[in-house]
Formats: C-alpha cells, structure tokens, sequence
C-alpha cells in the first residue's frame, strides 16, 4: 500500500470514529464578517471573556446562553445554544469544538458557527433580539423515503405543528416526531428551537421562514434535512435522534383561542367594575377589552362584541335585567349579527371604587348601594 492510499485511508476512518463518537459536531454552516474591529486586541480580551462566561453556564447545566464584555474601545457579545435532548457532556464537548474553530477564522467583528448539535456567535455589537437574517439557509440528503407521498404528508404536518408549538413553550423548543401512513410502523423525528432571547412572535416569524425553506428546497420527500436562521433551528429525519422520553407533548400548544366555545377555564378572576372600560363600549370599541394573548387571526370583531356585551349585561345595576345563565348560554351559542334585536344594557352601579356613580335604576326600587367586585371568567387563550 503506498503513502497516498494510507493517508485516504486514515482520513477516512478519523471521519467515521467522529461520526460514531460525536455525531452531533457535524458542521453545517458558518460566517464571518467582513469589518474588522478598531482595537483587535482589546476586542479579542473582550471575546475571550465572554467565551469563559459561557462555558461557565454551559457547566452550570444550561444548554442557551449569553455574554457581554463592553469594556474598552471594542465590546463583545457572544451566544452559545445547544439542542436540547444531547447530554450537558455532549453540549459542552459541541461548544468546544465549535470555540477551537471560530478561533481560527480571520480576524472580524463578529462569526458564526453552525453544528447539528449547537451553534456559536459573536459580534462587537449586540444582536441577542434578532430572530431572522438574510443567509437563511436549509438543506436536506439525496435519498429519498421509500414512500414518499406518505412521508410527505406525515412531515408537512409534523413541520406546521411545531411551527405553531414552539413558540409557546417555554425554552422555546420542541422534540416530536409523527407515524408515517395509517398503517406503517415508521416515523419521521423533527425537533424546532428558537434562542431564548427573542420573543414569542419573533420565534413564530423565525419557524415560519425556515419551514418555508424547507419546503422552497424541496426536501419534504428527503428522508433528512434542515434549516436555519439566526434566531431558530428546524431538523427532521425518519431515524430517531432523540430518545423516547425527551419527546414533547405538543398538543395542548395547538388548541385554537376560540373565546365561545373554550373548554380551559382558569378559574374564576375578579375585576373591579372600572376595568370594564364602560368607555370603550360606547365608543364601540369593544376589540379593544379583548386579552392581548389571544390571536386576533382567531376571533372576529363580531364575536368579540358579543362576548363583552353579554359581560356587561351581566353587571347591569339592576338585577332584573341581568340574564339567566340559560338565557347567557343561548346567547354564547347564537350565530351572526344581533343588531336588529340587540339589548338595552344599563350602565353598572360603580365604575370606581372610590367614585360612587349612581346606575340607571329606572327598573329597580333598591335603595342599596354596595362596593362590589365584578367576577368574570378567564378564558385561557390555548
């Protein structure tokens, strides 16, 4: 055997030992900047101190994280974010590897580094709210499942749950997989993660760019493929890579806010009359009462209208005109627009605790006056 076929050789069996040991330290994407930095050597203290602050969170059992060292002429701000079904070991091993490479990139004000099982960055300014970039990027192999059309739709489905799913977990991270066909015994395995430093609709903007990509690359037959952008990371293959009890339950995150017919109740909540915003209603603002975790893409204006108007029949200073509760349920059940039969509703006794407003009391003869607190029912908007 010559030189040449023994260095092949090597090189190849270094590979597969890496595949076998460390198969999540497989690198899929990564970029640098093209500005340098004013002072590299303060810029490069600064870095090296925000690398240690991770790697101390990373020990400390976290999988996200992030570091900031503003001293001197060139700051530094660095993320590290590992998925979460490896092993502290193996997420802090990802970081390793991914910190020795980053560190032989050209001198720049900021680099990226992508892993399949963690990703690094660093800037000299601060990019922690960014959730999509341009350089979105997916990819996926050139084999192709055995059923296609069957595998197709099963990751479809699975890719949209956990679109909508993730971002309302906290952690924003998701592991689910879905079996494939009524009949088959097969699965295909995805798992969605936003870094934890963007909010809900920045991780829900993110999913959606990346799940579209997938799509644009046409890898919903492949049997592996990903995505990524800044601030979110998609995977999927039909071979398990997370275990059986690292799966999440995502279905509680995919119920609807329909605020008619919601069956999650929190429990009873109390308002005082003055947070019932009489105002809004008579200025036909009623929208605007609504809860602002409630989807407005869920609900029309129409239902919402209903809903408060029935609260606030409810409350009238008159106790005679208040509905029975089978009177408030045929209302919550009845479809389209009452305006041609729609009620009188009198304004509450109080709307202040402190200023005493007095009600219509054109159908009541009670002289009493109370301090009330109007009691609503919350309703969960998942």
């Amino acid at each position: 055997m010559n030189i040449e076929k023994l260095i092949i050789l090597t090189i190849i069996l270094a590979i597969l030992t890496l595949g076998e040991s460390k198969p999540e330290i497989v690198l899929i994407n990564k970029g640098f900047s093209q500005y340098n930095v004013t002072n590299l050597s303060d810029f490069y203290d600064n870095l090296n101190a925000t690398f240690a602050l991770l790697r101390d969170e990373l020990h400390a059992g976290k999988y996200f994280a992030t570091a900031e060292q503003p001293r001197g002429s060139d700051s530094a701000y660095a993320m590290v974010q590992c998925r979460k079904y490896l092993s502290s070991a193996d997420c802090i091993a990802c970081f390793t590897a991914a910190e020795s490479l980053i560190r032989k990139f050209p001198p720049a004000n900021g680099a990226r580094l992508m892993y399949l099982g963690c990703f690094l960055r660093y800037e000299s300014s601060k990019f922690f709210d960014q959730s999509t970039q341009e350089g979105r990027i997916a990819s996926c192999g050139n084999q192709t499942a055995s059923d296609a059309t069957a595998f197709e739709t099963a990751l479809s489905g699975l890719l949209a749950d956990l679109q909508v799913a993730t971002p309302k977990i906290n952690g924003f991270f998701a592991a689910s997989k879905r079996a494939i066909g009524e009949s088959s015994s097969s699965e295909v395995y995805a798992i969605a993660q936003c870094v934890e430093s963007i909010s809900e609709s920045g991780c829900k903007e993110c999913l959606q760019v990346a799940n579209g990509n997938v799509k644009t690359k046409r890898c919903l037959t492949s049997t592996a493929g990903w995505a990524l952008d800044v601030g979110c990371f998609l995977r999927y293959s039909s071979t398990p890579f997370f275990s059986d009890n690292q799966t999440t339950d995502i279905t509680p995150f995919l119920k609807t806010g329909n605020i008619l017919e919601a069956t999650e109740l929190q429990g009873p909540f109390n308002y005082r009359y003055k947070d019932l915003a009489w105002k809004l209603y008579e200025e036909e603002l009623h929208v605007e009462l609504m809860d602002e975790s409630l989807d407005r893409n869920e609900y029309t204006e129409e239902e919402a209208k209903k809903v408060v108007e029935i609260a606030l029949m409810c409350t009238q200073a008159s106790t005679a005109s208040r509905p029975t509760m089978s009177e408030v349920v045929v209302l919550l059940k009845s479809k389209g627009s009452s305006e041609n039969n729609k009620p009188v509703i009198t304004r509450p006794t109080f709307i202040d605790p402190e200023i005493r407003v007095r009600g219509d009391t054109s159908t009541s003869t009670s002289s009493s006056i109370s301090n009330a607190i109007a009691s609503t029912t919350d309703v969960s908007g998942r």
